[in-house]
Parts: structure tokens; C-alpha cells; sequence
């Protein structure tokens, strides 16, 4: 169990609903830890009510208080969405799984240093059948 740990999920598609059941049905996290984010409010409405995380469109209040956060936006976004985020309280570990995306790349787009790392889950983690490749 992740335990004092508060999770950022910005982007709330298929692969960030993966990522939030997979943690829930593990047991790694509680829905109360997690803060999913996205421009779609109808994204947004099945998470909390399949879930129970919480909810939002700011990207920038979810990482304010994040030790964890998760970029699960398109690639072509990725760059106006850490352009917009502030510094949070602490530091946190960043995971992106935008896909083709550096991680000098991402670390340039942001306004602090961080702990990046890259991740790629395919298709069947929508499941819970999947792997993931990890640099």
C-alpha cells in the first residue's frame, strides 16, 4: 500500500483508468489518495462514480499536494500541460506514459527537477492483462 501518498492523474483516458483500477483493485492505493484530472467532464464523471477518486479539471490543484504524478495526456499535449503546472509543495516522482516523449524532453517542458520515469502499458493493462516497459 502506498501510504501517505497522494496521486496526481493527469488525463483521465483509457490508459489512466487502467493505472486507477489496476492500483484500486491491488490494493497499492484507496480511492481518497487519487486526484484524476482531464478536459472531459463525462471522463471525469465516470471516474468518480465508477471509483470514487477525486475529481477535477485543474491540473495544477491535483499536483499541488501530489508525492505521485502521472501524465497520461496525448503527446501533442504534453508540453501546454507541464507548462501550466506550478512547482507543487513537494517533489514528486513523475511517470509519463506519453508515448515517444523523452524524458529530457518532459524535464525541459517542466518548471522543477524531478524524478522521471517513462512507462509504456499496452493495451490488455485496460484489463488488467497487461505489461509495461519501464526506463
Amino acid at each position: 500500500m502506498l501510504k501517505n501518498q497522494k496521486i496526481a492523474i493527469i488525463g483521465a483516458g483509457n490508459i489512466a483508468e487502467a493505472l486507477v483500477s489496476g492500483l484500486l483493485q491491488g490494493q497499492v492505493a484507496q480511492p481518497s489518495q487519487i486526484f484524476a484530472t482531464d478536459v472531459a467532464n463525462e471522463r471525469l464523471q465516470h471516474f468518480e462514480t465508477q471509483y470514487g477518486v477525486r475529481i477535477g479539471s485543474n491540473n495544477v490543484e491535483a499536483v499541488k499536494e501530489a508525492t505521485i504524478v502521472i501524465l497520461c495526456v496525448k503527446p501533442q499535449v504534453l508540453d501546454q500541460v507541464l507548462a501550466e503546472l506550478e512547482p507543487p509543495r513537494r517533489k514528486p516522482l513523475v511517470i509519463s506514459v506519453a508515448a515517444g516523449v523523452p524524458i529530457a524532453k518532459i524535464q525541459a517542458s517542466m518548471k522543477w527537477k524531478a524524478s522521471i520515469i517513462r512507462v509504456m502499458p499496452n493495451t490488455p493493462s485496460i484489463v488488467l492483462e497487461g505489461a509495461t516497459a519501464i526506463a
